[in-house]
């Protein structure tokens, strides 16, 4: 994988299902984790009193409105660079977590939109950054997609899409109160053996909008989550009823792409 830095910087974008269903608890953690990793990202990128812009951060929401879902001046700046945050919502406690990212919900599931909106954003980036480390997308839902059969021809064209360093990274995250039947990073074999009942149609498209693993990835997962199911090589971004308490785990082996 090629390394960010302030000439090549990597990029991350997250797609945030933020309709009815995720009301409450799952909107607010879903809100938590995001903005704990993009403080993270502003730790590993400062040095002393500079923040490096060492990466491009950014999120869409869906729902019953379709959009930015970092509130700022431009709207349309889907992409900011690390610093511009680091510069954001600046508060008294420097330990406290700023939300750059707000719990919202409400509406139906556009995920397509989303992905349309993504395809848009990054074919300007990776246009502007041919030498970066490859995009990654990291898209979390609980429900199933208003169109499904679009969302995956919107997140085909949008994996197309390449650095010098590979294709776009589509991580895809299904969350759930449902413990029952979870599926962690699985490959093609082990998707097939899963039997996910009505949820089976919806499960399979958005594994097949994800992308492979890295060996490093599956190195790194094969940590956070022991035991014996661990990732495979072959594994795919991809988990399906996945805990809420899993997201950061999942966000740190997402981000690594970039």
């Amino acid at each position: 994988m090629a390394r960010a830095t302030r000439k090549t910087p990597g990029c991350v974008l997250f797609l945030l299902d933020c309709s009815s269903s995720m009301y409450g608890e799952k909107s607010e953690n879903l809100a938590k984790c995001v903005n704990e990793t993009i403080q993270e990202f502003i730790s590993v990128c400062t040095n002393g009193a500079e923040t490096l812009d060492r990466f491009h951060i950014g999120a869409i929401r869906y729902g019953n409105e379709t959009g930015n879902a970092i509130e700022i001046d431009n709207p349309s700046d889907f992409l900011q660079p690390v610093s511009a945050l680091e510069q954001m919502l600046l508060p008294e406690d420097p330990s406290e977590i700023r939300q750059w990212v707000k719990a919202r919900a409400g509406g139906g599931t556009p995920m397509k939109e989303a992905f349309e909106i993504a395809y848009g954003i990054l074919e300007k980036w990776t246009g502007e950054h041919p030498d970066s480390p490859r995009p990654t997308v990291i898209n979390v839902t609980d429900g199933q997609a208003n169109d499904l059969v679009g969302t995956q021809a919107e997140a085909e064209k949008l994996r197309s899409m390449k650095t010098a360093d590979g294709e776009v990274f589509v991580f895809n995250i299904h969350i759930s109160e449902n413990k029952s039947t979870s599926v962690v990073l699985p490959t093609e074999a082990a998707m097939q053996k899963m039997d996910l009942g009505r949820e089976s149609e919806f499960a399979n498209g958005l594994f097949k909008m994800s992308s492979e693993l890295t060996n490093e990835m599956v190195t790194l997962a094969e940590t956070v989550f022991p035991g014996k199911d661990q990732p495979k090589p072959g594994a795919k971004g991809f988990a399906f009823n996945a805990q809420l308490t899993w997201l950061p785990k999942l966000f740190q082996i997402g981000t690594m792409a970039g």
